[in-house]
């Protein structure tokens, strides 16, 4: 399904940024973040996928602290620990 059939408000579609744009623009390079919704059903699988094939790609450094509202699914967290 295509990301414009999945908002029913398009008058929001203006505000929608890619991951990439996120992780380039958006995610602080030195900082504590968090993200809610960390259990397995409501995994936030984009934005911390793209963080982490980012700085792989990139080399990057970045020093976040990251805390989550319940544990992860195990890709996840695979992701977030290299």
């Amino acid at each position: 399904m295509d990301l414009t059939e999945r908002i029913k408000c398009k008058e929001l579609l203006n505000i929608v940024s890619d991951p990439l744009s996120v992780v380039k623009e958006v995610i602080p390079r030195k900082r504590t973040i968090a993200w809610s919704g960390m259990g397995q059903m409501a995994t936030p699988k984009v934005i911390p996928m793209s963080l982490a094939k980012y700085i792989e790609e990139t080399k990057e450094k970045f020093e976040l602290n990251i805390y989550t509202s319940g544990s992860a699914a195990p890709d996840l967290m695979d992701c977030l620990q290299r």
